[in-house]
This record gives structure tokens, C-alpha cells and sequence, in this order.
């Protein structure tokens, strides 16, 4: 008995000894500092996995279709964890003064037809188009496309000693800036997308053209992160402050967009604050930055010389 007993503790020694080297002390996933089980690197492995296990499971028709397809479902919405829509505009409601609410400030706007949101510090190529004009109202008419044509070109006639007529030119004084915001509560983790086109009347020289667009905090839309195209140049992620702005990253590539053709500009952004940008599809650039952690409240474009028509716009969050 004696001996039995002593096999027995032996045998209870030796298996904590086995469980001491198999599982190692537990770590609250939830404590600060612990990102391991919050990877997004993981959860792409794992819902890769899982997805390849669905596939073997459809061939062999080892499951329920219906429980196959939900789950398929389920891994296509993690997979894209930005399921929320927080703010979407295409401009064929013929109008920008609701459902979103666009403000203008330093310029005013052509809502082309088919075409999209027209925003122009070149008046020579607004002047050309029949297009309607839109002011802030969203009203239009004759008169409001003859004023609208940003930084029209005003013509005074007088007649000269031998009484013929004369005309000269007297440029209306351009704004340096065109802006447009509207409010809309977008979740910190993101993903933007914007089609754009140039429409700039003359092949522009470096620091000619430059459009900014992104999301802003606190109500204040000079403040946040901005997605900066400047022709010629590369494409700038930018931290915009009260003081003015820094870059954050800009890519390696130097792009034109003054084809008259539509761009698609994305922008994605995770809950660990890593942004990555494509341009018509080709990431160009990646980079990781935290400055701004809380929600943002809205959305501004800066025109700051150029003729761009926005054509759409839709940003989806993580909430």
C-alpha cells in the first residue's frame, strides 16, 4: 500500500512537471501592452484559414450549405471590418445643400450633370461649359452662372478719342483657396474612397494644381489628416494642426492627373492607426501614425489651384 502510494505521488509530480513545460502562465489578452490577440495580422491568417477550410467543406459537401454560406458571410465581414457607412455623395440628386450638406467657402461650385462636384480656381475652362451653376443655396439660373464663373473675366467697354470701341480686361481678384466641407461622424478605423478627375486648362508647372482631401477633428476642418495631390509631384499623407501641416509620408511615385480621365484615390486606416493609400488600385503608399485617436466629424476638400470635379465619394467605418 505503502508503495502504491509512493507510485501515485510520483506519477502526480511528474505530470505538473509535464503541465509546468506544456501551458505556460495564462496573459489577460486585455491587458495594456498585450496586442498580440488584437493583430490584425492574426485575424487575416485565421479568417484565411478558416476560409480554405469552407471551400474543402463546399467540394466535399461535408456540412450544410446554408451554415457554409453564413459562415462565409461572417468571415467576408470581418475580413472588411469597415461594415458602416458613414458618408456617401455621387451629386446625382442635382444638388449639394442636403443629405450630405456641402458649405463652401473661398470660391463657389458647378454641379456638372453625370459628371459630379466642380471646383475651379481656372475660369477660363468653367466659362467654357453650359453646365448649371450652383451658390450655396442650391439654387440656379442665368444669373448665377454668369457670377459663378469662378474668377471671371470682366469686360469694360469705352470708346476712344477716334470712337471706335475698345475693350480691356480687368480680372476679378482669384481666392488662394477653394474649400468644401460637410459633417459626418466617421469612426477613428476607416476606409475612403474618391473618384476624381483634372480638368486644368494649361499643362500645369510643379506646385501649379494641388487638391487636398480628408477627414477632420473637433469640428474644426483645417484640423486632422489630409490626402495631398500636387501634379507633378508625389502623393502626401499630411497631419494638418492650427499651425500648419507636416507630412507624414509620401510615396515613392510622382503622378498627373491632368488626362481629363477619373482617378480612384482609397484610403484605408485599422484601429492601430496603420494608413495605407492606393491610387486606381496600386497601393502607393503605407505608413503607421496615431496623432489623431479620436472619431473624426467630418470631411473637407481644399481646393488650392486647379479645376477638379469630385465625381464620388463614399467612407465606410469600423463602428
Amino acid at each position: 500500500m505503502r508503495f502504491a502510494g509512493s507510485i501515485l505521488i510520483s506519477l502526480m509530480l511528474s505530470s505538473g512537471v509535464m503541465a509546468e513545460s506544456k501551458y505556460s502562465t495564462w496573459s489577460n489578452p486585455d491587458k495594456p501592452g498585450n496586442t498580440a490577440s488584437h493583430s490584425s495580422e492574426s485575424l487575416s491568417k485565421i479568417l484565411g484559414e478558416l476560409n480554405t477550410l469552407i471551400d474543402e467543406a463546399e467540394k466535399a459537401r461535408a456540412a450544410d450549405p446554408v451554415f457554409l454560406r453564413d459562415l462565409r458571410a461572417l468571415t467576408r465581414r470581418y475580413s472588411n471590418p469597415w461594415g458602416h457607412l458613414a458618408l456617401s455623395d455621387d451629386f446625382s440628386d442635382g444638388n449639394f445643400t442636403s443629405n450630405p450638406t456641402w458649405l463652401v467657402s473661398g470660391g463657389k461650385i458647378v454641379l456638372q450633370k453625370g459628371w459630379g462636384l466642380r471646383t475651379a480656381l481656372s475660369p477660363r475652362r468653367v466659362a467654357a461649359t453650359n453646365d448649371q451653376t450652383s451658390d450655396q443655396s442650391g439654387n440656379t439660373s442665368g444669373r448665377d452662372a454668369a457670377v459663378a464663373i469662378i474668377g471671371a473675366i470682366l469686360k469694360q467697354s469705352s470708346r476712344d478719342s477716334s470712337g471706335q470701341t475698345t475693350t480691356t480686361t480687368a480680372p476679378v481678384s482669384q481666392p488662394k483657396f477653394s474649400r468644401l466641407h460637410t459633417a459626418a461622424t466617421i469612426g477613428n478605423a476607416f476606409s475612403l474612397a474618391m473618384e476624381i478627375s483634372s480638368w486644368h486648362a494649361h499643362v500645369p508647372g510643379k506646385g501649379d494644381v494641388r487638391l487636398d482631401f480628408g477627414p477632420y477633428v473637433r469640428g474644426r476642418n483645417d484640423v486632422g489628416y489630409r490626402l495631398s495631390y500636387t501634379s507633378g509631384d508625389p502623393i502626401r499623407l499630411l497631419r494638418a494642426g492650427t499651425r500648419g501641416s507636416s507630412v507624414v509620408k509620401q510615396s515613392d511615385n510622382r503622378f498627373t492627373f491632368e488626362d481629363r480621365k477619373t482617378h480612384l484615390l482609397s484610403w484605408t486606416r485599422d484601429v492601430n492607426g496603420n494608413m495605407k493609400v492606393s491610387v486606381d488600385g496600386e497601393v502607393v503608399l503605407t505608413v503607421t501614425d496615431r496623432e489623431f485617436t479620436q472619431d473624426f466629424s467630418g470631411v473637407t476638400l481644399l481646393n488650392r489651384g486647379g479645376d477638379f470635379i469630385l465625381k464620388n465619394v463614399a467612407i465606410y467605418d469600423a463602428r
